[in-house]
């Protein structure tokens, strides 16, 4: 029994733990036929489980297209995130 056990509660520690992640983000907008901008920025993530920084992480994506209807104007950005 004794022997069961101690694998057990290592898998259970283990399982458990928290770490700190980086989330870098690549934001870049680009209007038609002017010009395009690409910024890179880290979000830190401390003492979270892997699965819960991946989930936080990925929520950051984002992608759109604004066009104003009154000038006609538009531009289109987005965020892709990736953990580290």
């Amino acid at each position: 029994m004794k022997f069961l056990l101690l694998p057990l509660a290592a898998l259970l520690i283990f399982s458990a733990c928290k770490k700190d992640y980086n989330c870098t983000c690549k934001s870049s907008a680009t209007i038609p036929g002017l010009a395009s901008m690409d910024s890179t920025y880290v979000i830190k993530l401390t003492k979270q489980k892997k699965k819960d920084a991946e989930k936080t992480c990925s929520a950051n994506n984002t992608s759109a297209s604004v066009t104003d209807p009154s000038s006609g104007f538009s531009y289109t950005e987005s965020v892709n995130c990736t953990l580290n």
